[in-house]
């Protein structure tokens, strides 16, 4: 049996889905397989849950004790079934491996019996736990970090887009929009003023100005086309159905606009 031991070395839980989070200090002992802990760690598990070891026994025997008061305890809750962690741990795992989007994963930690509502939480500390995803604190540390060593003071708009180039480089899971707010962020712990045509830019070459420029210089093309742009930037799906709507719209427009331009320049002809 296995039972889960908390930073302070009491019980938590005990069966055979338990997992310890070793950041909280916490770690497994397994009944008749705990050859490997050190006597120090055996005798604060007795004492932490009051189990009577007697005067300096031997290590067999305090294992044995130790086996005994736990196997016996039926207070300690049992978990035989996998938490919501891990279910969604298993899910994003699963997800990554096949290639699968983050609605798609989504998707399926809903179906697991995760409510909607923890679902996204769930996913987003996985996604971080498993080093797929960085946290935003994170993310300006290293941008902090990498803006220090360009001893950055930016004199025009050129040099806050090498910045947010230089970021989105060398952070993992950043893209511009991103960067440029942990740059917006140093700037104003620093007290450097950024240049005023940047101060209020939404992004510097950011995905939704390059995809309407896109749609601006293409009135004519085929929603395929405007998806396999979209795609060509590493965007899934969900990300490309979100400007079909637009591009319908400009379509709408773009004829509408050329009917009348004929028809005007045929009554003027």
């Amino acid at each position: 049996m296995k039972f889960l031991i908390s930073s302070d070395f009491k019980v938590m839980r005990k069966g055979e889905m338990v997992a310890a989070d070793e950041k909280a200090g916490e770690f497994i002992y397994e009944t008749g397989n705990a050859r490997d802990a050190s006597m120090g760690q055996l005798q604060e598990i007795a004492k932490a849950n009051k189990i009577q070891i007697g005067n300096k026994p031997k290590k067999d025997q305090l294992i044995s004790k130790i086996d005994e008061a736990l196997m016996n305890d039926q207070t300690v809750a049992e978990q035989n079934t996998p938490t919501e962690t891990q279910k969604v741990e298993e899910i994003v795992k699963a997800g990554i491996a096949a290639g699968k989007n983050d609605d798609a994963m989504l998707i399926d930690i809903v179906q697991a019996g995760v409510s909607f509502k923890r679902a996204s939480k769930l996913f987003k500390q996985v996604l971080e736990a498993q080093g797929v995803r960085i946290a935003s604190k994170d993310r300006n540390t290293q941008a902090g970090e990498i803006l220090a060593a360009m001893d950055f003071n930016p004199q025009n708009a050129a040099d806050v887009e090498a910045a947010v180039k230089e970021i989105e480089a060398k952070v993992k899971d950043t893209n511009a929009k991103q960067a440029l707010t942990a740059v917006k962020k140093y700037a104003k712990e620093h007290q450097i003023e950024l240049p005023k045509t940047v101060k209020g830019q939404r992004g510097v070459s950011g995905f939704r100005s390059k995809v309407f420029d896109w749609i601006l210089a293409n009135p004519n093309g085929s929603v395929a086309e405007l998806k396999e742009f979209i795609a060509s930037m590493e965007k899934p799906e969900s990300i490309q159905k979100r400007f079909v709507g637009i591009y319908d719209l400009v379509h709408k427009f773009h004829a509408k606009y050329s009917v009348q331009t004929e028809a005007s320049e045929t009554a003027a002809a």
